[in-house]
């Protein structure tokens, strides 16, 4: 599931910190994304069997200018960002690579960064760090 639940159409500039989310097709933000998502972030934790994301469980949507610093945990289908997905629009969409055995992702569907990186504005190639976003000690966060 997610911290987002049901269906969604837009969501804009929002965040989710979870303290564990576990089952299938469970993202650390939402588990099904057939919408569009933008400037929006996930921190925590996401275990299950399968289709399992620090974002994003399984996309079928549009995620843009977004990350994950969740750890994922899982039997198949694992991404740092995105479980599994049937569309490839993800842009400019990062996940903190040191928080998931890399050995066991399912895909490459987003861009996987260290935690120093992620910490790092300029990592973040195409996002407002004057009107939406900042970071002063840590991950991005919305203003």
């Amino acid at each position: 599931m997610g911290d987002v639940k049901g269906y969604v159409k837009y969501i804009e500039d929002s965040g989710s910190t979870v303290e564990k989310v576990l089952g299938e097709q469970m993202g650390g933000f939402i588990g099904y994304n057939s919408g569009v998502i933008d400037n929006s972030f996930s921190r925590g934790y996401v275990e299950g069997k399968e289709k399992i994301g620090g974002f994003v469980g399984f996309n079928n949507g549009s995620v843009e200018n977004s990350y994950s610093a969740a750890e994922v945990f899982g039997d198949s289908r694992l991404g740092g960002f995105a479980g599994d997905s049937i569309s490839s629009d993800l842009v400019n969409c990062y996940y903190d690579s040191d928080l998931l055995d890399s050995s066991l992702v399912y895909n490459n569907l987003a861009i996987g960064e260290t935690t120093a990186n992620m910490k790092n504005a300029a990592t973040f190639s195409g996002w407002d760090f004057t009107n939406i976003w900042k970071i002063s000690t840590g991950y991005p966060e919305l203003r």
